[in-house]
């Protein structure tokens, strides 16, 4: 077993892989074993950007969540800051998942 040097990201992996860990990108040995007929698997992966925007809209919605629910005085619940927080989050979080679906279409 030998090490090669992946086109796409320049990792080192093994040459019996199929596909690069780090990148996904299909290795030349399996698209020589789909052309003799096997079946060629490939691994989509969702960028890190795309994760990282998931993540953020998350955390809007529960930070606001949080503010406008936990206040000292019971006459301040209610207070618009953490309502439009929440709502932003979910919001964003909607468009980010239509962006992962559009990036895997």
């Amino acid at each position: 077993m030998a090490l090669i040097e992946c086109r796409e990201c320049n990792s080192k992996i093994s040459d019996h892989a199929e596909a690069c860990p780090s990148c996904g990108a299909p290795m030349s040995v399996a698209s020589e074993t789909a052309a003799a007929g096997a079946q060629l698997r490939t691994v989509q992966l969702t960028s890190k950007k795309l994760k990282f925007h998931t993540l953020i809209s998350i955390a809007l919605m529960i930070i606001g969540a949080v503010w406008f629910f936990s206040t000292s005085k019971p006459e301040e619940i209610g207070t618009p800051y953490g309502f439009f927080m929440f709502v932003a989050g979910g919001i964003f979080f909607i468009i980010t998942r239509i962006r992962v679906w559009w990036h895997h279409g």
